[in-house]
């Protein structure tokens, strides 16, 4: 099967020659790899897809499901697309902080890299926050169509892997100043610590 590579930033997006299917997306760098396993249509629109994926790097593999939906431009000749990625679709149980950090990172510059596609916005369901795994919370990340796309990269930039020895940030905590007269009138502080733990001060 013949295919053809395009380079954006640090990824190297790779299509069959022919459909011009999207293949995989590799960061170069840290050999981080996004391998499409299958594709399929979702009617009514013929532009939305939805694709199940294998993540991969030096230490380990995780399958992936996500979609492209388009949502319409005042351009006729633009059109773009907003990605959706939920982590319920695949993962069949909670997976650990690190290693989820790790896919995260990548598949979110990814996706947003991803040009033919025009992807402006994209939303993702669940993941790690307070020390605990979430199904429901939302993240949604955003470009500016053109100025992401239009920018230079500098590919020297240094290799980095996110660890598989990090730990979650905690639960968020509120702590009283004893000391201090209540004045009715409560403000609060937030000071995070090297460890990745939050702690809410209250302060008069």
């Amino acid at each position: 099967m013949s295919s053809v590579t395009e380079k954006f930033g640090w990824f190297e997006f790779q299509y069959h020659s022919d459909s011009e299917e999207l293949l995989s997306i590799t960061n170069y760098l840290t050999q981080q790899s996004l391998i499409i396993e299958k594709s399929e249509k979702i009617a009514p629109i013929k532009t939305d897809k939805q694709y199940t994926a294998t993540y991969r790097d030096e230490d380990f593999s995780q399958s992936v499901v996500f979609s492209i939906r388009a949502f319409g431009s005042k351009k006729k000749s633009t059109e773009y697309f907003n990605a959706f990625l939920d982590y319920n679709n695949s993962y069949d149980e909670e997976p650990s902080y690190s290693h989820w950090r790790r896919l995260d990172i990548f598949i979110c510059d990814a996706l947003l890299c991803w040009q033919p596609q025009n992807i402006s916005q994209l939303k993702i369901t669940g993941g790690w926050f307070a020390g605990k795994w979430c199904n429901r919370t939302i993240r949604w990340y955003g470009v500016i169509n053109g100025l992401l796309r239009n920018r230079q990269y500098n590919s020297d930039i240094p290799a980095y892997l996110p660890p598989l020895d990090d730990s979650c940030s905690q639960d968020w905590h509120l702590v009283d100043f004893d000391n201090k007269p209540d004045t009715g009138k409560p403000k609060y502080e937030l000071d995070c610590e090297c460890s990745g733990q939050v702690i809410l001060y209250k302060i008069t």
